[in-house]
């Protein structure tokens, strides 16, 4: 799995350019095929977190190849980043809990 965290830094009018684009760009990316995970938040300052994850390298290089194509990508190109991309483990599966069968203890009369 890959998993992308970081930073829009914006400054001046570049907050509205995220604003009106984000929206949009949110609905195509966690409908594309591979894509676990996509939110953007904004903490003040201008400043927006990113949290992504994709199933595999492929999905994601796809998801960054269509998001540089794509309005979202051309209103966005000059507005700073700091992300950190890095694979990693998929967290394990949930395994059903076991159903524990209750014997009655044993009568001591027997």
């Amino acid at each position: 799995m890959i998993e992308l965290t970081g930073e829009l830094i914006c400054y001046g009018p570049e907050a509205d350019t995220v604003r009106q684009y984000l929206p949009d760009h949110v609905a195509l990316t966690r409908a594309e095929s591979g894509c676990i995970l996509f939110d953007v938040q904004p903490v003040g300052g201008g400043i927006w977190t990113v949290h992504e994850q994709f199933e595999d390298r492929a999905t994601f290089e796809a998801h960054q190849a269509r998001t540089q194509a794509s309005p979202w990508g051309q209103a966005t190109a000059g507005i700073l980043r700091r992300y950190d991309v890095r694979e990693v483990e998929p967290p394990p599966e949930e395994q059903p809990m076991p159903e524990h069968v209750h014997e009655p203890p044993p009568d001591p009369a027997m």
